[in-house]
């Protein structure tokens, strides 16, 4: 009964350790979770490579993250940056931002404006009964390469965005899973002790049987 209370003590304390917060835990060493990662999230393999990261260099790019040779935990963290919508969101922010540059250092659309006049009014030509005006913006000197430079800039920030969003979401995948696996090695410690103290039990009544 006291074993049972024990490994009951322990499990909770474990799963409370797990469901704390990230910034409270510390990551555990990756040979225990590679060791005590249960089947129910080991049998995952890397997803395939979705067609709009082919041209995204911060995706191409090696990976930022360890992952001390554990195949698991590196498929994991794959499939997570490839659905996550924060990552995919800062990723399409980002590939619209690198076409500003080219936008902004480009003259102003014209415009092209058609009058056409309900009662035509005299003039020394004659009555008019259509207006045609085409109008175009010209920057001052050097406003437009200004102006590409600020939207190139701003392409950088956005870069820098993915790359922030996609550390987060290894961090998070790192602690979840380094936690899952220090509860699923406290289970199987528990239950090793489990056996042990029953088997000490065991010893203990033959022996009180055989009068020791």
């Amino acid at each position: 009964m006291n074993c049972r209370r024990f490994g009951a003590a322990l499990v909770v304390s474990a799963l409370c350790a797990s469901n704390g917060g990230a910034a409270e835990q510390p990551v555990r060493p990756p040979s225990v979770a590679a060791d005590a990662a249960p089947p129910a999230y080991a049998a995952h393999t890397p997803p395939t490579t979705s067609p709009h990261e082919s041209d995204v260099s911060a995706d191409d790019a090696p990976p930022a993250y360890a992952t001390h040779g554990d195949a698991r935990l590196a498929a994991l963290i794959a499939e997570a940056l490839d659905r996550s919508p924060r990552v995919r969101e800062a990723r399409a922010l980002w590939q619209a931002a690198l076409h500003r540059p080219t936008q902004a250092a480009s003259l102003p659309d014209p415009m092209l404006m058609v009058t056409q006049h309900a009662r035509s009014p005299e003039t020394r030509v004659g009555p008019q009964t259509t207006l045609l005006s085409v109008t175009q913006q010209f920057p001052g000197f050097g406003k437009r390469d200004l102006r590409g430079r600020v939207a190139a800039k701003a392409a950088e920030a956005h870069e820098e965005i993915v790359r922030a969003q996609r550390a987060e979401v290894v961090r998070l995948v790192k602690h979840a899973y380094y936690d899952l696996g220090y509860v699923d090695r406290a289970l199987t410690i528990n239950r090793e002790e489990e056996e042990l103290l029953r088997h000490s039990e065991v010893l203990a009544r033959s022996r009180y049987a055989q009068g020791f």
